[in-house]
């Protein structure tokens, strides 16, 4: 038992661990310096975030040097949104324009938000990417966006879906607790705590967002959701058990040394009685 919550909490901090950090400017061949309808998008955060409003169309100009000591091709160029490392908002346009090296180059894109009430809403975690003839990011400038969709958006069902099912499972563990019919084994416990505990995490984290308070960065989401689930995993590991346990179940619990040291008394006595 003890072996097995041991490892309940390492795997939490190897999941933890094992998210990839995002690629920094610095290490990309291409600098790119980006307006969005005349307003440098520089410095923008979730304070003073850049608004992008559906079924308009917004003027980008990308400034992008090439400060590699070769000649690169932009092919795409890439407005986004992402939250929890997944994309919500993606716009793609197609450029193919020639950088030789050390050259500086403006492109100017019209975007037209189609669709983007339906993508997300709220503050997220964007930016310019721009990509070259292999389809791999050359550069990229990264900033808030705030987007004026709708509720009803991808982003904000998931928030309203994970909402939902962290409510199901606050009122299904009081219930329980108050019934005393949580299950025996304690590690079980804790993994149904945890997911509770990580859907509160992602409700706020999404709320905050929605919002528009703070954008779910790499810096606000993983602290907000790791700590309500490694709290409930806590209080599902301490929380009390079920009244009535059976033999099975209580055997779950027993150390199998404890076990064995009971077997060899019952087989003690059987051979004393003979």
């Amino acid at each position: 038992m003890k072996k097995l919550r041991w490892a309940t909490f390492a795997l939490v901090f190897v999941a933890i661990g094992a998210i990839p950090s995002p690629a920094h400017a610095a290490d990309q061949p291409v600098a790119v310096v980006a307006t969005v309808d005349g307003r440098a998008v520089e410095g923008a955060g979730s304070n003073d975030p850049v608004k992008l409003w559906p079924m308009e169309t917004t003027e980008v100009v990308l400034t992008v040097t090439n400060t590699s000591d070769r000649d690169l091709t932009i092919r795409r160029a890439r407005l986004f949104g992402e939250a929890f490392d997944l994309t919500f908002v993606a716009y793609d346009a197609v450029i193919d324009v020639d950088l030789p090296a050390g050259a500086t180059k403006e492109i100017e894109i019209p975007v037209e938000f189609i669709d983007l009430e339906k993508q997300a809403t709220g503050l997220l975690p964007g930016g310019f990417s721009v990509y070259d003839d292999n389809r791999e990011v050359v550069g990229e400038q990264r900033f808030v966006i705030d987007v004026r969709g709708s509720a009803t958006s991808a982003l904000g069902l998931f928030g309203i879906f994970t909402m939902v099912a962290t409510a199901a499972g606050i009122v299904g563990i009081v219930v329980a607790v108050h019934r005393r019919t949580l299950g025996p084994n304690r590690v079980r416990r804790a993994v149904r705590f945890a997911f509770v505990g990580l859907g509160v995490g992602l409700t706020l984290v999404v709320g905050l967002a929605v919002f528009r308070v703070v954008a779910p960065s790499g810096t606000v989401w993983i602290p907000l959701t790791l700590l309500p689930t490694v709290a409930g995993a806590a209080l599902g590991l301490v929380s009390p058990g079920a009244l009535a346990i059976d033999d099975e179940d209580e055997d779950d619990d027993i150390e199998p040394e404890v076990l064995e040291a009971q077997e060899g008394e019952l087989v003690g006595s059987g051979s004393a009685d003979g």
